[in-house]
């Protein structure tokens, strides 16, 4: 991407398939890091004529899994970017890893009430859960639950 692609939530989303909320508040955080806001967890240094054959270098060599690398631009994520950051002159390529948030969960397990024991079902859809409970195979009941707070 470049430099500009990276700030720009609506590129992320489309180029990242994120969600607009996940676009935009990844678009804050590469700003400040492309403004040397945000300190690099390590970094490396690489020789190129210029910062764009520089970050495709990286980018290649991320891809190959190159062990020369330090280990945090290898670690696995959901979505990687790397991108020119020419605002920022001590780091002038950075490698984003993204980790997105898992809005949709399925859930499953036991519920115990007085002495009976039923199975449990669920689907979770960010704050809001819904749980089924049954017995063999009718069901005896359901709960709505919302996440109040998180931490």
């Amino acid at each position: 991407m470049t430099e500009e692609q990276a700030r720009d939530a609506e590129a992320l989303r489309e180029r990242l398939r994120i969600s607009e909320g996940q676009a935009e508040q990844l678009a804050r955080v590469i700003e400040r890091a492309q403004q040397g806001k945000t300190q690099p967890v390590t970094h490396v240094t690489v020789t190129a004529p210029t910062v764009e054959r520089v970050a495709a270098d990286i980018r290649e060599r991320i891809n190959r899994n190159d062990k020369t690398l330090p280990a945090e631009a290898l670690a696995k994520s959901d979505r990687t970017v790397v991108a020119p950051q020419l605002e920022n002159k001590d780091y002038q390529v950075g490698v984003y890893k993204i980790n997105l948030d898992k809005r949709r969960k399925i859930k499953a397990g036991v519920t115990q009430i007085d002495s009976r024991t039923y199975w449990t079902a669920g689907l979770q859809v960010g704050r809001w859960e819904g749980l089924v409970h049954g017995q063999g195979g009718d069901v005896k009941g359901c709960s709505v639950i919302y996440t109040v707070a998180e931490w």
